[in-house]
């Protein structure tokens, strides 16, 4: 697989290229996992350990410690003290501080990002020996087991003192005859279980031990992994076990299941349950799903046979030989937020928990069932802008769609209207991808806006925005392609749902030139903003108030008032809590602020041309360009995402929106392509032919019934032909590199989606507007709220 290098310098106001460390470098082309490997940042290549907070993650190696810095999506390794650096990591976990705890066979690290200390611990500090096999962080406090089954527990310690170790299940040194600890799951710094290598599993509470082995019907004494949870419907304690012989089920201490792993004797190394964002057709009801629980996905990892998945009475196996995993042995399992991370011996693979249910790791598009295409306008064409508001509307050359709704696209209204519900995931499949039959709250179809229907003098429609009154305002062009701004505006006493009245703002009564090139539109507040190729921005400040033309009243921003750069590409408008940030205007190669009264100049430049600008949630720009994806922060850094740190297919960004996810972190999505034109086009059907002449790379039509043939594309897409003896000879377009990304501020994912030009977002609901269609993706792990559009 190829690598990249990239090279990165950060000072308070730059962040680009020049570190010698790859992230995302090792990524199968349309994949949902990433795999880090000694070239992404670590010393070692054998992962034995895993842990992530808010915006680090970080890697246990036989060879030292790796950083991952979510702002910068790049591995670091640590430089570890003399004590434990040559010592291989055991284990390792960030506390509640954000700090993190190094276990080695030399002792115990502690280390702090902020500061950059890092503490060592011996047997002056209360360790019961050196080797230190595992460790767990609680709020206020940290337990670690050592080697021989003792436990010790302590205090956090301060920003830059240390704290004390005290037993746990110990009163001397003497052996408990326990060798090595291969797993800790404490409720408490005093209760808990250890699993050991030959003496099964231990329970401590208040100084007692208890054990299930071999005499409470466990399949073999060396415990390798243990996983406590319970049980979804009735609350019971239950314990899924690895062993050398396989997976035992345990329910209140006792034996459920000796061993339901498919592949007999296979040691098994760590357990994680998940959960699916998807329901299926018709429920297991098999002894491990009625275990776990019919919504959740139980990963094992194995000695091996790499990782196995278990949903719904399926067992899939993910392997060196088909999913390009580097190694076979997978040595821990972590699940954290919606992404499984997989130690192995060749290197780390994060999984998208998620993503795995669209492409299952390969270079597979989108099923139908989690993509509905929808066609309110006819024909097919590119989709120039969607916004989400009281209603949807679509703009594209061929007019305006809008989709009335009665309260926003919430769960309700999906659940009201079985139109719109039908590519939700679960028990049933669109019967038809193209289906328009989707009926408002009035009981009409979506309503368009065209010259065809008579209630658009013009058809292109380039860029829209919706005020506070739910007006809609437009850049729009005719045949010659001359822009001109309107605004499509209501009747007051019926509401959203009264008659529709389309106004062109008049060439005398525009504050611009005949001619100019109208390029971007921003609604906010009582403001609309208007964006020019060469003219600067306009402001018109009444428009919610004014009904006539001629009150409206405009203010102009050009080189008089000192506007830096002339040409616009879009607006937007950080938010900070409790202060109002400038406005972030885009040019085509440079970024300025207004600040109401003065304009100023970013340091942001690129050597190339900027293309779209959103916010997120929280507080920081983005911008994307031909040459990346551009982070500005609130505090005043930089940083640029591609190919290289973020898994992009391609680094010619096409769209961005921004926004919050459900947990109020930030949530973007990015879409890239390597071909301006995209490659969302479906085959077309150019020609029939006999069925006895063969046409290069196409497959004869399948027979359905006498009169009728049914073509199926390599893609998935099927077609069909109306000639009892002929076939369709089909265009497929060009691949091009091609994806959309979300970013959760420290996980990108990949999912192959091409041609992309705009999005908006609601809810469970990624909108998406290509160059030939509109298309909604169902994504019920997102839960974001767009804050631009």
């Amino acid at each position: 697989m190829m690598r990249r290098n990239m090279r990165l310098l950060r000072s308070r106001t730059l962040v680009l290229g020049f570190l010698f460390l790859s992230a995302f470098s090792t990524v199968l082309s349309g994949a949902t996992m990433q795999i880090f490997t000694t070239q992404d940042g670590f010393f070692g290549k054998k992962i034995t350990s895993f842990a992530a907070c808010k915006t680090r993650l970080a890697a246990g190696t036989n060879n030292g410690v790796a950083i991952y810095d979510g702002k910068i999506c790049l591995w670091t390794p640590l430089q570890l003290p003399e004590e434990i650096a040559s010592s291989p990591i055991k284990d390792i976990v960030f506390d509640s501080g954000g700090n993190l705890w190094i276990a080695s066979q030399k002792g115990l690290g502690h280390y702090q990002p902020e500061n950059k200390i890092i503490q060592v611990y011996g047997i002056s500090d209360g360790l019961p020996n050196l080797d230190v096999e595992r460790v767990q962080a609680f709020e206020k406090e940290v337990v670690i087991g050592c080697f021989g089954g003792f436990i010790a527990r302590a205090s956090l310690p301060g920003v830059t003192g240390k704290t004390h170790f005290l037993p746990v299940n110990y009163s001397s040194k003497e052996s408990l005859k326990v060798d090595e600890i291969t797993g800790l799951s404490f409720t408490d710094t005093t209760h808990g279980w250890l699993s050991t290598k030959g003496a099964g599993l231990i329970f401590i509470e208040d100084g007692k031990e208890g054990r299930i082995d071999k005499k409470q019907g466990l399949a073999s004494d060396r415990v390798d992994s243990v996983l406590f949870f319970r049980n979804p419907n009735n609350g019971q304690e239950q314990i899924l076990i690895g062993v050398s012989g396989g997976l035992s089920l345990f329910r209140e201490r006792l034996a459920v299941e000796k061993n339901v792993f498919p592949q007999p004797d296979t040691l098994i190394t760590s357990i994680v349950i998940g959960k699916s964002i998807f329901e299926s057709e018709k429920k297991s009801s098999d002894a491990l799903t009625s275990f776990i629980g019919s919504d959740n996905v139980l990963w094992v990892g194995t000695r091996s046979s790499g990782l196995w998945r278990f949903f719904n009475g399926k067992w899939t196996n993910f392997s060196l030989t088909n999913s390009g995993f580097p190694s076979n042995n997978v040595n821990r399992l972590y699940r954290t937020g919606t992404h499984i991370a997989v130690c192995t011996d060749g290197g780390l693979i994060i999984i998208s928990e998620n993503a795995y249910g669209y492409n299952e790791f390969r270079n597979n598009a989108f099923e139908i069932r989690n993509f509905k295409t929808f066609s309110p306008i006819a024909g097919n064409a590119p989709v120039s802008q969607i916004v989400v508001s009281d209603d949807i509307w679509v703009a594209n050359k061929d007019g305006l769609a809008r989709y009335v709704r009665r309260k926003g696209l919430t769960e309700d209204t999906i659940l009201d209207d079985i139109d719109l519900a039908v590519s939700k995931e679960g028990l049933t499949k669109p019967t038809d991808e193209t289906n328009n039959k989707l009926l408002n709250a009035r009981g009409k179809t979506w309503e368009h806006y065209n010259k065809d229907a008579g209630n658009l003098p013009v058809d292109n429609v380039y860029r829209i925005a919706v005020d506070k009154n739910q007006s809609l305002w437009m850049i729009v062009g005719d045949s010659s392609h001359k822009k001109s701004l309107a605004r499509l505006r209501f009747s007051q006493n019926l509401g959203t749902i009264g008659k529709a009245v389309f106004e062109i703002i008049p060439e005398d009564k525009s504050p611009w030139n005949s001619g100019t090139d109208l390029t971007a539109l921003m609604a906010e507040g009582k403001n609309l903003f208007i964006g020019t190729r060469t003219d600067g921005f306009y402001i018109l400040k009444n428009g919610l108030s004014a009904s006539d033309f001629s009150e409206f009243e405009w203010e102009h921003y050009g080189p008089i008032e000192n506007l830096p750069f002339l040409d616009i590409v879009g607006f937007a408008r950080p938010l900070h809590p409790g202060k109002k940030a400038p406005l972030a205007i885009l040019h085509s190669n440079a970024l300025s602020y207004w600040n109401g009264s003065g304009f100023s100049v970013s340091q942001l430049a690129v050597d190339g041309q900027f293309s779209c600008i959103t916010a997120d949630g929280a507080g920081d720009l983005w911008i994307g360009s031909n040459k990346g994806l551009f982070r500005l922060s609130g505090e005043g850094d930089i940083y640029l995402y591609t190919r290289t740190n973020a898994n992009f297919a391609s680094n010619n960004i096409t769209a961005l929106i921004g926004g919050q996810n459900s947990s109020g972190q930030t949530a973007i999505w990015v879409a890239c392509d390597e071909n301006p034109e995209g490659s969302d086009s479906p085959p077309v059907i150019l020609s029939f032919n006999k069925l006895e002449q063969k046409v290069q790379d196409n497959v004869p039509l399948k027979p359905v019934e006498k009169k009728f043939y049914e073509y199926v594309h390599s893609t998935g897409k099927k077609l069909s032909a109306n000639q009892s003896d002929e076939y369709a000879q089909v265009e497929t377009p060009p691949e091009s590199p091609a994806s959309i990304n979300y970013f959760d501020g420290l996980f990108w994912d990949k999912y192959d989606a091409g041609g992309v030009r705009c999005f908006a977002v609601n809810g469970d609901y990624l909108w998406m507007g290509t160059n030939v269609r509109l298309r909604r993706f169902f994504l019920p792990f997102t839960q974001q709220n767009s804050l631009l559009q």
